[in-house]
């Protein structure tokens, strides 16, 4: 299905609107100060290697020690607490605050549930 070419032009204007806005601004400020945080970012991606091997092995069969799991709800806890991933995080949640508003905005002036409208194109592809 091809996108009328308003659409397209009003679509961009409202995602450039969107990305000026002080939600999208303080999550794209905090993932900065995150991506800058070398010692969060290694902490995160020795957990989601962790995380890829234990499921790995897992699917294979094999029983993961107990140790081996706490070793992996620990580094999980630790990035948790990183002050870094903490912003990011909050900054996240407020962004995904921000955008329900705005989907329950374009529900109510399209008049019909946007949300799911959106899903169910994703969902074809």
């Amino acid at each position: 299905m091809e996108v009328p070419a308003k659409i397209q032009t009003l679509a961009r204007q409202l995602g450039e609107a969107l990305h000026q806005t002080r939600a999208v601004q303080a999550f794209l400020a905090a993932d900065r100060e995150f991506q800058a945080d070398l010692t969060a970012r290694m902490m995160n991606e020795r957990l989601f290697a962790l995380q890829d091997e234990l499921i790995a092995r897992q699917s294979a069969g094999e029983l993961l020690s107990q140790a081996e799991v706490d070793e992996f709800y620990a580094l999980r806890q630790q990035i948790a607490l990183q002050p870094s991933v903490l912003k990011r995080q909050e900054a996240l949640d407020d962004l995904k605050l921000y955008f329900m508003g705005i989907s329950a905005e374009l529900s109510q002036r399209l008049g019909v549930d946007y949300a799911a409208m959106v899903d169910h194109s994703h969902n074809q592809t």
